[in-house]
């Protein structure tokens, strides 16, 4: 009985004290897509599906749901989400990016971006991107409007982890 309450109360203490990552992983064919939680926050890097498999609906709005996930304080219909992290705006990066702003937005959206007051050279050359006209494209660019760079905050409670 004494071994089992000190092996109890040793376990309540690391628990305190080390903090746990949970990381998952997607292959979404020819890109991957991850999903972090570390100290209460949330971070999505990429959002590319494949045909057989969608990380916004078959796995994060699920889980958002069973959880009963806290909605935005932005916007109140949507999930909120710490971070949204594209590496770049390729299609096989992107492409659930139309799901994703149906059902979550990000407090942060960490991207490569065009804005105006940036050095010429590290501007996005969107021509080069694909088809300006591809719908995942003209999603992200509107979800960029009225944020800041270089990694456009929507409050100053802003945080950034690196993987």
């Amino acid at each position: 009985m004494g071994v089992y309450y000190v092996r109890e109360v040793f376990n309540e203490y690391l628990e305190s004290k080390i903090k746990i990552m949970k990381q998952i992983i997607f292959n979404v064919g020819g890109a991957l897509s991850s999903y972090i939680e570390f100290d209460n926050k949330s971070l999505l890097v990429d959002i590319g599906k494949s045909n057989d498999f969608n990380p916004i609906i078959d796995f994060l709005l699920p889980l958002y749901r069973k959880r009963y996930s806290k909605k935005s304080i932005f916007d109140s219909s949507k999930y909120h989400i710490d971070q949204l992290l594209i590496s770049h705006p390729h299609k096989d990066h992107i492409s659930a990016i139309e799901d994703f702003n149906e059902y979550f937005f990000p407090e942060l959206l960490t991207t490569p971006n065009d804005n105006v007051e940036m050095p010429r050279g590290h501007l996005i050359n969107w021509k080069k991107i694909g088809n300006e006209e591809d719908s995942s494209l003209i999603k992200l660019r509107e979800m960029l409007v009225g944020r800041q760079p270089p990694l456009r905050p929507m409050s100053a409670n802003e945080f950034i982890y690196y993987c």
